[in-house]
């Protein structure tokens, strides 16, 4: 080879890596202005249950830090995770409790305290059998 042909080989490389340098740039600051624009909403139980029973949970929640204030139904230990419960139920129609997984992270709360929680919505999912869980849920200090 030629070391004309070598200098477009070596020319065409650069500019390669600095294509793909420019892409992870630009999906890093994006990433960052998406976490940037997320919005804290005040929520409760009922609204989370309403929503997920009408299909319109992520419509409505998607892209934003839920922050709920509620008594504690119940508490579930498994799997090395906690599971708080907040009940939700005023209407046959609707999903009945709101899950928040606090994974394995260590808690003094007990059944009947009122706290304060925070979550992703876009980490919910659905439940059949009892209505919203909240994944990555955060307890705040009370």
């Amino acid at each position: 080879m030629t070391t004309k042909k070598w200098l477009g080989v070596i020319g065409g490389i650069i500019v390669l890596i600095a294509a793909i340098l420019v892409a992870f740039l630009a999906g890093t600051i994006k990433e960052k202005s998406w976490i940037n624009s997320v919005t804290a909403v005040q929520v409760a139980p009922m609204q989370l249950a309403e929503a997920m029973s009408s299909d319109d949970f992520w419509g409505t929640y998607n892209g934003n830090r839920l922050v709920m204030t509620a008594p504690i139904a119940a508490i579930q230990n498994g799997n090395n995770d906690t599971v708080l419960k907040f009940a939700a139920t005023s209407s046959p129609s609707v999903l009945s409790d709101v899950l928040c997984n606090l994974g394995s992270a260590s808690t003094s709360v007990k059944v009947g305290d009122t706290v304060t929680v925070t979550a992703l919505g876009e980490g919910a999912d659905r439940e059949p059998s009892s209505g919203v869980l909240l994944n990555d849920c955060v307890l705040m200090a009370n």
